[in-house]
């Protein structure tokens, strides 16, 4: 899929009573010639507070990285 400019997604949140988790965007830019950059990550610690969210926190790259290789194993 190619996008121009600012998109937005939505995300649903199963656990109602989950007061905070992680998300995790990756995301490639490609030149309209066809060149692509390498994949962006981006990971977001997210707050909820009686269903709504209160807070949005971009992490560090490391931290990003650190949480996304414990996962794995």
């Amino acid at each position: 899929m190619v996008r121009h400019g600012v998109g937005t997604i939505q995300v649903r949140i199963k656990h109602g009573r989950l007061k905070r988790g992680r998300l995790v965007v990756v995301n490639q830019g490609c030149a309209d010639q066809g060149l692509c950059y390498p994949p962006m990550q981006r990971m977001l610690q997210i707050e909820r507070s009686a269903g709504a969210v209160t807070g949005v926190t971009q992490l560090g790259a490391d931290d990003a990285a650190r949480w996304l290789a414990a996962q794995e194993q």
